[in-house]
């Protein structure tokens, strides 16, 4: 991993706005980066993951206190696992990516690099680099919807 992304994922911390308001018509749960519920519950997202309903997740990460230190991803759930009353979901794998603040703009890594993700109606988010043996564990601020109703 470059020294910049290094820096830049050592400084990640979890963004504290809420995504209840956010981004789809058919909000199941969405959770603060405390990991509580503030919309939704976890029951509905867990009745829609054993009825196979196709879900999307909606996440934030930020790395400062600025209201533009951070990134909303937004991806459908690939592999949805139920366990212990939890929803997990595996995000599809990407090329690794950066933002550069204050310039608007998204950059590759230079070198194929891919990062892949789960994350639970727990909480967390669990990912890695693939060229990383460790696994990084984070609460995140997340949403969970339904795909058809997500909006465009």
């Amino acid at each position: 991993m470059s020294k910049w992304m290094f820096g830049f994922l050592a400084g990640w911390a979890v963004a504290t706005g809420a995504m209840a308001e956010a981004n789809c018509n058919a909000l199941l749960l969405s959770m603060n980066a405390n990991g509580q519920v503030v919309a939704g519950s976890k029951k509905a997202l867990l009745a829609a993951a054993e009825r196979g309903e196709a879900l999307k997740v909606g996440w934030r990460i930020g790395w400062g206190k600025g209201p533009n230190d951070n990134v909303l991803h937004w991806a459908n759930a690939v592999f949805v696992t139920v366990f212990e009353g939890e929803v997990f979901a595996q995000m599809p794998p990407i090329h690794a990516q950066a933002p550069i603040p204050g310039k608007g703009h998204v950059v590759l890594t230079k070198a194929a690099h891919t990062w892949t993700a789960s994350i639970g109606s727990d909480g967390q988010m669990v990912s890695r680099f693939n060229d990383e043996a460790e696994v990084d564990t984070r609460t995140v601020e997340q949403s969970w919807c339904l795909v058809e109703s997500a909006r465009k």
